[in-house]
């Protein structure tokens, strides 16, 4: 059985040009240690004698330099998102929920899909708003 993990960060101080982790030094220091461990969720239920295959890919603020592409964690992927610049701040609303849904679009309905986003915290969106914007895409 597969599950595809969708990352996606919304920081809302960066500026055009800063890299992904400026200013986010306890993000680029856990996520490491955090993708090793979601990537070998062990004891999931797949059916008799198979395992869970794990991929992720990662959504960026970045014009495609880093696409979310679905594949097999490997630590230079991570040593890849290092050096990925950033065309601006990102802020935790409906229409970034559907964007990072939206990667999911050509992929099976039979797959596990969880979105996990990394955030500086909600903005001008209200949370009920946001619950409600997760309820529609769980559709």
């Amino acid at each position: 059985c597969f599950m595809d993990i969708l990352i996606g960060f919304d920081i809302s101080t960066h500026v055009p040009g800063q890299l992904l982790f400026h200013g986010h030094p306890q993000l680029k220091s856990y996520l490491p240690g955090i993708l090793e461990d979601i990537t070998s969720i062990r004891g999931v239920s797949c059916g008799a004698g198979a395992e869970m295959q794990v991929s992720v890919a990662f959504k960026v603020n970045n014009d495609q330099e880093f696409p979310a592409t679905f594949q097999i964690y490997q630590e230079t992927i991570f040593k890849s998102l290092l050096q990925v610049t950033v065309k601006g701040s990102t802020h935790l609303n409906a229409q970034f929920l559907q964007s990072l849904w939206d990667t999911f679009e050509d992929k099976s309905a039979s797959q596990g899909q969880v979105l996990l986003i990394f955030s500086d915290g909600v903005g001008e969106e209200s949370i009920t708003m946001l619950e409600n914007q997760s309820d529609r895409l769980r559709e």
